[in-house]
C-alpha cells in the first residue's frame, strides 16, 4: 500500500490507458520506426512515461517528457528504476510555457480525447512544432482524420428519460448541462442513422488553424429517433500504421465519442439531417477544446 493516496489515484486514471493493448501495440511499432540511435525525442504529454521510455529504448540520445499534471512524479520514479533517468528529462508544466536547449528531431504525442482533437491537440502541436522542433523533424502521428455519425442509442434514451423524474423531482437541467459535454460510449454500427462523414482531416505538419467548423448532411437510413452524435478518429502514426478508434476496429480505451442531444430528433427514411459542429480551443493553458454541436432536420 503506498504512502501517497494521490499516486495511487494517478496510477489508477492511468490504468485504461497502459492496459490498452490495441494503442500500446501501435505506439510501440510506430516509436521502433520512427525513432532512430541519436536521436532528440519530445514526448507531449508523457502522462507516466510509457512513450518516453519506449523512445529511450529504441535508441534515443535525449528524451524531453513534457507533462502539466502530477503523474510526470511518478514517470520520473518508473525511469530511474528502468534505467533511463539519465537519458530521459521530465519538464513539469504546460507545453507552451516550456522551452528546451536544443530542437528536436521527432515529436511523439498521444494528447488524444476520444474525438481526436478534443485535447487541444493541434494547437499543442503547432506550437511545438513552430518553437521546439528542427525542420524536418518527425511528428508521431503525423495526420489525424476523424468521422462523425447521427445515432440512435437505446441506452442514451433511458438515460435521457432518467433525468426527468428522480423521486418525484425534475433534475432535466442537470441533464441539459451534461449534454454540453462530450462523452465516451461503445457504439455499435447497427445504431447509425445514415453514413458517416469526415468532419476532419489535420496534417499535423502544416500548421493550420486548430479551429474547426463544419455544416455535414446525411441521410436518414430508416424511421428512428436520433439521440446523439458518434465520433472516431483514425491517426495516421507513420507509414502503413493507422490507429483507429472506428466502433468495428480492434476496441481501445478511447470507445467512441459521444455527443448527445438535448431530446431526441425523429428521423423518417429519406429525411436530410443537418449536423453543426464547431470546435476552438481554450487558450494555451488547457488541454481541452471548446466543442459546439446540433442536429435537425432541413428540406
Amino acid at each position: 500500500m503506498s504512502d501517497s493516496p494521490e499516486l495511487e489515484v494517478i496510477a489508477d486514471d492511468h490504468y485504461e490507458m497502459l492496459s490498452d493493448a490495441t494503442r500500446m501495440k501501435a505506439y510501440q511499432q510506430a516509436i521502433e520506426r520512427v525513432v532512430q540511435p541519436g536521436d532528440v525525442v519530445i514526448d507531449l504529454g508523457t502522462g507516466m512515461g510509457i512513450l518516453a521510455l519506449m523512445a529511450a529504448r529504441a535508441g534515443a540520445r535525449r528524451v524531453y517528457a513534457i507533462e502539466a499534471r502530477d503523474s510526470i512524479h511518478i514517470a520520473q520514479r518508473v525511469a530511474a528504476h528502468n534505467g533511463y533517468g539519465g537519458v530521459i528529462a521530465f519538464l513539469h508544466g504546460n507545453s507552451q510555457a516550456t522551452n528546451l536547449p536544443e530542437r528536436a528531431d521527432v515529436l511523439i504525442s498521444e494528447t488524444l480525447g476520444s474525438f481526436g482533437f478534443d485535447e487541444n491537440t493541434v494547437e499543442h502541436v503547432n506550437d511545438i512544432r513552430e518553437r521546439l522542433l528542427k525542420p524536418d523533424a518527425r511528428l508521431l502521428p503525423r495526420r489525424l482524420k476523424t468521422w462523425i455519425v447521427p445515432v440512435h442509442s437505446p441506452g442514451a434514451a433511458t438515460y435521457q428519460q432518467f433525468w426527468k423524474n428522480i423521486a418525484g423531482f425534475d433534475f432535466s437541467v442537470a441533464r441539459e448541462q451534461s449534454a454540453e459535454v462530450i462523452g465516451v460510449a461503445k457504439v455499435k454500427v447497427d445504431e447509425f442513422i445514415g453514413s458517416p462523414a469526415l468532419l476532419t482531416d489535420i496534417d499535423l505538419a502544416d500548421g493550420k488553424s486548430p479551429q474547426i467548423g463544419r455544416l455535414l448532411h446525411f441521410i436518414g437510413e430508416r424511421d428512428e429517433e436520433v439521440h446523439g452524435l458518434a465520433g472516431w478518429f483514425e491517426a495516421e502514426l507513420c507509414d502503413d500504421l493507422i490507429l483507429s478508434t472506428h466502433p468495428q476496429a480492434p476496441a481501445t480505451h478511447w470507445q467512441q465519442a459521444y455527443l448527445a442531444l438535448t431530446e431526441p430528433l425523429p428521423v423518417r427514411a429519406g429525411d436530410k439531417i443537418e449536423v453543426m459542429l464547431k470546435s476552438r480551443p481554450q487558450g494555451w493553458e488547457r488541454d481541452d477544446a471548446q466543442i459546439e454541436w446540433d442536429c435537425r432536420i432541413v428540406g
